[in-house]
């Protein structure tokens, strides 16, 4: 049963073999050639193409950086400046804003 199957596969390598002219002939290798870099330059471009698709997302990225860097420099600075006035508040007024902060967190 093998030999059947195989016998027509080794018949037509023998047929090759014995018949140069029914041998087929090699690829073009300059055309494979240009196939394979017209293919290449086609996947360059497509990634040039996403690239410059990602600019701008990258620039709004870097964008939202820089504010939300500056937010947090100003919010920095002004808990420092309350920090500064309550140090300088008497006694008194100092009790006064604890008693505020305890009223305003019973809320």
């Amino acid at each position: 049963m093998i030999s059947r199957f195989l016998l027509p596969l080794l018949g037509g390598a023998v047929l090759f073999a014995q018949d140069p002219s029914a041998n087929p002939q090699p690829p073009d290798l300059k055309a494979l050639l240009n196939l394979s870099d017209s293919r290449i330059q086609g996947l360059v471009q497509l990634q040039r193409q996403k690239e410059q698709a990602l600019r701008p997302v990258v620039q709004t990225a870097s964008q939202l950086d820089k504010v939300l860097a500056t937010e947090r420099e100003i919010k920095r600075a002004h808990l420092m400046l309350l920090i500064r006035i309550k140090n300088n508040f008497t006694p008194a007024q100092q009790t006064q804003l604890r008693e505020l902060v305890v009223k305003s967190k019973a809320r």
